[in-house]
């Protein structure tokens, strides 16, 4: 196997596996900002929530502080991620919950395992099970109760107008057409699912899209209202762009990339 197909693959598979492009930026989708975890009594220093809970995520987002944190047997991989929201004004906990399995993503940065859009807190984790998936769970933030989950989508893509973006993975695995992408939109206050399906339109006099599995001819990203992919054919390398907020017959906008 050739070393731009196994960097494919390994690419493809981190990107089901935990999400992949940038992080959700628009009006409805709140970037945590940097916070400091607020006093606890017992805890025993600044990588802790509380004694035996390890602090992996924290950020303040509007009247909220949301702390992340991890408990239980490393060893045997029975780990237990506890959400807690806390009031900025008193810093008194306004709820809690605990999740079966580990945090998904990272602290910080464009992978950060969670989110604020609209009313809602979605958070990232590694479940326990024998098969273990990367699912996402939502919750209302003014009181916790669980709205939605996901299972094995991985980190969103993107988000906004109260809606996450997620790459739907085919039952077999990794999808194999160039020319077809399945997407999945969450809708993050009710979690009612839509499925998109988008064709990619060979260009005229360039021939079939090129399948050839290489890093760059299956290059992908989204923003808060576009999906944008790379693709190759005989005429050279394009992109095709699509509005992740509309239907599945929609036209894209193509164009040229230049070497």
């Amino acid at each position: 196997m050739r070393p731009a197909l196994v960097i494919l693959f390994v690419l493809l598979n981190l990107a089901f596996a935990g999400g992949a492009g940038p992080p959700l930026s628009s009006s409805s989708a709140a970037s945590p900002r940097p916070a400091k975890v607020p006093a606890v009594p017992g805890g025993t220093s600044q990588s802790q929530i509380s004694p035996g809970i390890d602090l992996v995520s924290t950020g303040e987002v509007g009247r909220y502080v949301v702390i992340l944190g991890e408990f239980g047997n490393t060893r045997s991989g029975r780990r237990q991620l506890r959400i807690i929201v806390r009031s900025t004004v008193n810093r008194q906990t306004v709820w809690h919950r605990d999740l079966d399995g580990r945090f998904l993503g990272a602290a910080t940065g464009p992978r950060r395992g969670w989110q604020v859009i609209g009313n809602v807190l979605w958070v990232g984790r590694i479940s326990n099970a024998v098969d273990w998936t990367n699912d996402i769970v939502g919750f209302r933030l003014l009181d916790g109760r669980q709205l939605w989950a996901t299972t094995a989508t991985g980190l969103p893509l993107a988000g906004s107008h109260s809606e996450l973006l997620f790459r739907q993975r085919r039952a077999t695995g990794l999808e194999r057409d160039p020319s077809i992408i399945r997407l999945l939109i969450v809708r993050a206050d009710t979690g009612a699912l839509r499925s998109l399906e988008l064709v990619i339109p060979p260009r005229a006099g360039c021939g079939q899209i090129d399948d050839e599995l290489l890093v760059e001819k299956w290059l992908e990203h989204a923003d808060a209202r576009q999906f944008v992919a790379q693709r190759s054919d005989r005429c050279g390398f394009f992109t095709v762009s699509y509005d992740w907020h509309g239907l599945s017959d929609q036209v894209p906008v193509v164009r040229s990339v230049r070497p």
